[in-house]
């Protein structure tokens, strides 16, 4: 075999293994190149993230033309719609031209309730220091996506809303501790999340706050 014939097949083995390597990065499903890590800062998305939970995210790439396919149920890492140097995270309720409205703690979609089930009370611990028992429920999406949600009061304070009128190219998000969330109830002060503000998926905790250990969690529901 000539020089020149091996050199080319050298240069083709070469190209092509950095083609490999550039789809996988790429690609959706190659996870790991594309994982940005994140602390729980707060108590928001109770019980599925614990303060000082620390998690992995899947990022998105807006520089090669990506953008979020929104999904409900994902828990997702965005810029703050009023103030973009504030990142938050939260769950994607309702999705650009639905309606979104609380009633009595509980979530309609369309002026439809989504499931939800009685599940065991947990303790919650006050700043100074008191532990009481305070329920929890499952909630059920549409799409079949499940998750367990915080009720601190019977009667909390965005309990009981007007209907939402979700825009194009917006969506609804909510924090699993209902009664001690910042998020899209809040009109004046939060709002819709543009979906191009959102910049990655929440996929699995890989530390635990409380148990203060590594863990491997997954964040991807039913």
């Amino acid at each position: 075999m000539t020089r020149s014939v091996k050199t080319l097949l050298l240069s083709g083995l070469v190209l092509g293994v950095l083609a490999l390597i550039t789809t996988a990065f790429f690609s959706t499903s190659f996870y790991y190149l594309r994982a940005k890590p994140f602390e729980t800062p707060a108590g928001s998305m109770r019980p599925t993230l614990q303060q000082g939970d620390s998690f992995l995210v899947s990022q998105i790439f807006p520089i090669i033309g990506e953008r979020y396919a929104p999904e409900r149920g994902d828990i997702v890492v965005f810029r703050h719609p009023q103030n973009p140097g504030v990142t938050y995270v939260k769950r994607v309720i309702g999705l650009s031209g639905e309606r979104i409205q609380m009633k009595k703690g509980e979530v309609y979609l369309n002026g439809q309730p989504f499931e939800r089930q009685q599940t065991e009370a947990i303790e919650e611990k006050s700043r100074d220091g008191k532990v009481s028992m305070v329920q929890t429920y499952r909630e059920t999406l549409p799409n079949g996506r499940s998750h367990e949600v915080i009720d601190l009061q019977v009667d909390g304070r965005f309990d009981e809303t007007p209907e939402f009128d979700i825009p194009e190219g917006h969506l609804f998000v909510l924090g699993d501790n209902r009664d001690n969330s910042i998020d899209s109830r809040m009109q004046g002060h939060f709002g819709f999340v543009p979906i191009e503000n959102v910049t990655g998926i929440a996929r699995h905790v890989y530390f635990s706050g409380p148990e203060d250990g590594f863990v491997w969690r997954s964040l991807e529901q039913n």
